[in-house]
Formats: C-alpha cells, structure tokens, sequence
C-alpha cells in the first residue's frame, strides 16, 4: 500500500522562520520595521512621466492589444509594452512613445512581450521601414547616460502638449 502525502499546506509562519504581525516582520527573533521606499522628486517625476506615457498611448491605440488584438476589459487592466524591454533599455527609450504599445497581460507578461508579434506589427504600422533598426540604434547610443531633473519635467511638458 503506497502512502500518499496530506494535501494540507503549511501555515505562513512555518516558513523560513519569518512571522509577520502588526506592519513588523520578525526574524529569528529579531523585529524588524518594514523599510518604506522614499519618494524623491526624481520617483515622482517619474510617476507623472508614466502617467502621461500611459495617457497617450491609451488614446492612440484604445484598449485593444497590440500585439494579440486582444480587446482588454477595464477590471483585467491593460499593460503598457516595450518592444526594447525596460529591463534591457536605455532611461530615454523607456519613455520613448515609438517604443511603448498596449498589451494584455498574457502577451506583456506570460510571453514576455510577445516580441514576434511586436516587431512584426511596428515594421507594418511604419510602412515596413527601419523602425526595429532605428530603435535598437537609439537604445545603444542612449544606453548608461545620466539624465538630470530637467529632462524628466521637459520630457513631461512636451508630453502634456500632445492630444
């Protein structure tokens, strides 16, 4: 007779000695508060460029995938892409409009990014021009340079003029 092991989970506080209570985390013994993330100028505007990022993207293309035609429900959420992923791209590409499309979760996520389907549909959507070259070029040249406070509240400001 084979022995099957209980489908029963162990509880949170088994795992890895950490026992959270009351906006503390104690670890073997030792509390410890929750570090809270500062909100630099720099953070925000970074927040309100997104913010504006989304904004017009959202108005460009509605709320239908790019890459799967996918329409996305409001309460699913609909994510903004980068056809140069954002872990891989330069600070001014990843504000860049040419590089940001709607996606539904399952292709921005699950195939993370579905680059395939992207670069297929940028190369239609721009007369079948060098627009993946382009943009690879302007991430390498971009890629490691500082940009100030400036940048960011200009980049914001051309922004909020556009629609």
């Amino acid at each position: 007779m084979i022995k099957r092991k209980s489908s029963l989970k162990p509880s949170k506080s088994l795992h890895r000695g950490f026992i959270k209570s009351e906006g503390k985390i104690a670890h073997k013994g030792k509390q410890v508060a929750k570090k809270r993330r500062k909100r630099t100028e720099l953070t925000i505007l970074k927040e309100k460029l997104w913010t504006e990022c989304r904004r017009i993207i959202k108005a460009r293309y509605g709320r239908v995938c790019y890459t799967c035609g996918k329409t996305v429900e409001k309460s699913k959420g609909l994510h903004l892409g980068h056809f140069i992923t954002s872990s891989t791209c330069s600070v001014a590409m990843r504000y860049d409009l040419r590089n940001l499309r709607p996606q539904c979760y399952h292709c921005n996520i699950n195939l993370s990014g579905n680059w395939v389907a992207f670069s297929k549909k940028l190369r239609e959507e721009n007369g079948f021009g060098a627009i993946v070259e382009i943009l690879i070029e302007e991430n390498d040249a971009t890629k490691g340079k500082v940009y100030p406070i400036s940048w960011f509240q200009e980049k914001i400001a051309e922004y909020q003029k556009l629609l």
